[in-house]
């Protein structure tokens, strides 16, 4: 068991220093603006999201109800390795923020446009891979538009 546990622990290491090095990467090549690369962008952090959903602690199907389940087992895993602080703005309308995050650090680029697709791919890979229903997810605010935090709003989608 213990061996188990340290094979999950590394792995999940793994995937957060391969989330960090692609959102690093992404942005010294594409700079601020990924322009028409904004949806291959976008897949890479979905790619790597579906992933990351195979990583996050097992809980039971039937406790995984909503979205807010999804994203209490994802934020601690995004604050342990670095990734930025996650946290419910409104819950009702489902604004999830991600502060000092390790892309944008919290910084006002002032960009004029949102910086962030492959959070949003990633974010929509998690949710939808644990939920197993279909989400959208767009960023809202970043430090693109001069914002403290990014800012995503989260959708439910109908079959």
């Amino acid at each position: 068991m213990a061996e188990q546990d340290f094979e999950e622990r590394a792995a999940e290491k793994e995937q957060a220093s391969i989330i960090k090095l692609s959102m690093q990467t992404l942005k010294m090549h594409y700079g601020l603006n990924p322009g028409k690369y904004r949806e291959p962008v976008r897949s890479i952090g979905y790619q790597l999201g579906s992933e990351l959903a195979k990583l996050l602690p097992q809980q039971e199907q039937d406790k995984v109800a909503d979205v807010d389940d999804v994203v209490k087992g994802l934020a601690p895993y995004w604050m342990h390795y670095g990734i930025g602080e996650m946290y419910w703005v409104d819950k009702a309308e489902m604004l999830l923020a991600i502060q000092f995050c390790s892309d944008c650090l919290g910084r006002g680029y002032g960009a004029g446009y949102t910086i962030c697709p492959f959070k949003e791919g990633l974010l929509e890979a998690v949710i939808k891979s644990k939920l197993r229903k279909n989400y959208h997810v767009e960023e809202v605010e970043c430090c693109g538009t001069q914002a403290t935090n990014c800012l995503f709003k989260i959708e439910s989608i109908l079959d």
